[in-house]
């Protein structure tokens, strides 16, 4: 739904000029969290229509734009067995005592 949303935002971000060192896209956290917290209140309002809907949400979208940086993927590190029994066997708070979870 987010992605529908800030299509319109996105194609115009991808028809601006270059005028940054990089291509810009629409911060999808910002998009998704914006839905998440206005939609309703704005698709609710009778005195709104489908496109003044649509054209807040782009305007929303077009403010925080991130830049796509080409090469920019790091793949994560695999953790070892030793990790791993480390992160189920701990408790998450350090003042339980080990005892229980040693059982």
């Amino acid at each position: 739904m987010e992605t529908v949303f800030s299509a319109d935002a996105q194609a115009i971000l991808d028809a601006k000029p270059a005028e940054n060192l990089h291509r810009q896209q629409v911060n999808h956290a910002v998009a998704f969290s914006t839905l998440r917290r206005d939609v309703l209140e704005l698709m609710l309002a009778p005195e709104h229509t489908t496109d003044e809907l649509f054209a807040q949400l782009t305007v929303l979208f077009l403010q925080t734009p991130v830049p796509r940086r080409p090469k920019r993927s790091f793949p994560r590190t695999k953790p070892t067995p030793t990790q791993q029994v480390r992160f189920y066997n701990i408790p998450a708070n350090p003042l339980h005592s080990l005892a229980g979870c040693l059982t």
